[in-house]
């Protein structure tokens, strides 16, 4: 009695396997799970699929680091759309095995004419596909690729230039059985049997893949982004005061000295997303909410200190005016500064490899910037709130504002009066 795999395996002919009919989930046997690809689910799938790809295909530039992985899908996504067709064509691979799960990657990297391989019941042989993403549907083009490389039972490309391709064989067979050629007739039948598309067109493989890449740069650019938040929340209030009255506030320089501390407590927090999850927190919202948490605590705790303790500086308005601008100053900041970075980066693509530097400058910059707005708006919001539910709030801080000023007034006239 023959045994249920060879019953499984029952052969059928390869004209009628590659045929549209043919080639459904049923026909197919797994592949080897090594074969399909290897997603963590750290990242979105689509980023994944790339990182999964380039180290299959390029082991040993890449090999298992996530690091050299992204700094090729920036550098190639920074390149003209015409130089593109490498890593297009492997994350055209990726996204047709996300699909097809019976399908897998050949073992060899450097395979010329293999890309893809499944089972077919019956076949003795793996069932091949090669991939081919040009970014224009010049059905010549693809015609002498299939030519050149006529080994794989199917010929996979984008959906909407699936119908030239086979338009330009149609006519091929026609041009032949005409005169007569009835050996390059049946070539040319079988060349247009192959021809399959991938499932998603040419200018959805394009919008995928700058999604991901987007995504990359801004987990890149994220150290920017939050340092200059960090520096804007530690030097942003003098520098507002030295703008709107022309001086500093006394005591900067002891401000200053903790602005360093605050500044050390966000490079420590931005440093640490490098090691949680593989890095795969850094730019996203877990990542962002880590850094602005540990850089509003750690001011926080500065501004407490300063008040005299907790009673003192929670019992006093002003101390949660304060506290509202830091937290919209940085949400701001990691809200815009992340955008600006990914924008201006891919602005200044005619740069080259000083792109991401140029992005990267723009989204410090714009963190900045964008939390000094957030903090001036959201301790204005705050004081209006305040005013609209509860004035004695605003009059008691106004009243503990001018004693401070008259300490201060105070201390200096006794340090006048000092005798020499």
């Amino acid at each position: 009695m023959a045994s249920p795999w060879a019953l499984g395996r029952t052969y059928i002919p390869l004209s009628e396997a590659a045929s549209a009919g043919a080639t459904t989930r049923s026909t197919f046997l797994p592949v080897k799970s090594e074969a399909r690809p290897l997603l963590p689910g750290l990242r979105p799938s689509g980023v994944e699929l790339l990182e999964d790809g380039l180290r299959r295909k390029q082991p040993r530039t890449i090999g298992t680091s996530t690091k050299e992985a992204h700094a090729s899908i920036v550098r190639n996504w920074l390149r003209s759309p015409a130089k593109r067709a490498h890593i297009k064509g492997l994350y055209a691979e990726a996204l047709y095995l996300r699909s097809n799960p019976d399908w897998g990657y050949v073992r060899s990297p450097i395979a010329k004419q293999h890309d893809l391989y499944t089972w077919v019941r019956g076949r003795p042989t793996p069932f091949t596909a090669q991939v081919k993403t040009h970014g224009k549907a010049d059905p010549g083009v693809y015609a002498r690729d299939m030519v050149k490389d006529d080994l794989s039972n199917l010929f996979l490309v984008p959906d909407d230039h699936v119908a030239g391709l086979k338009d330009y064989w149609r006519k091929k067979i026609h041009d032949l059985d005409q005169r007569g050629l009835d050996e390059e007739k049946r070539e040319a039948t079988r060349q247009m049997a192959r021809v399959r598309g991938l499932g998603f067109t040419s200018g959805a493989l394009d919008s995928d893949f700058s999604k991901s890449a987007r995504y990359v740069l801004r987990e890149r650019q994220a150290a920017y982004v939050s340092m200059g938040a960090t520096l804007a929340m530690a030097l942003g209030p003098d520098l507002w005061s030295l703008a709107s009255t022309g001086a500093l506030p006394p005591h900067t320089l002891s401000r200053w000295a903790r602005s360093g501390a605050v500044a050390g407590v966000g490079s420590a927090a931005t440093y640490s997303l490098k090691h949680v999850a593989k890095g795969s927190w850094q730019g996203v919202w877990k990542g962002n909410m880590l850094i602005g948490s540990a850089l509003v605590l750690a001011d926080t705790y500065f501004v407490v200190r300063d008040s005299g303790g907790t009673r003192q500086a929670f019992s006093n308005p002003e101390f949660y005016y304060q506290l509202s601008g830091r937290i919209s100053g940085t949400a701001l900041a990691i809200g815009v500064g992340a955008p600006v970075a990914v924008w201006t980066t891919a602005v200044a693509v005619e740069t080259g490899p000083f792109a991401p530097a140029i992005g990267g400058a723009a989204g410090l910059l714009a963190g900045g910037v964008a939390y000094m707005a957030g903090s001036v708006g959201g301790e204005s919001a705050t004081r209006w709130i305040c005013q609209s539910i509860k004035p004695e709030l605003l009059v008691e801080a106004a009243q503990q504002m001018a004693a401070g000023v008259r300490q201060e007034l105070a201390a200096r006239i006794a340090d006048i009066q000092k005798p020499l």
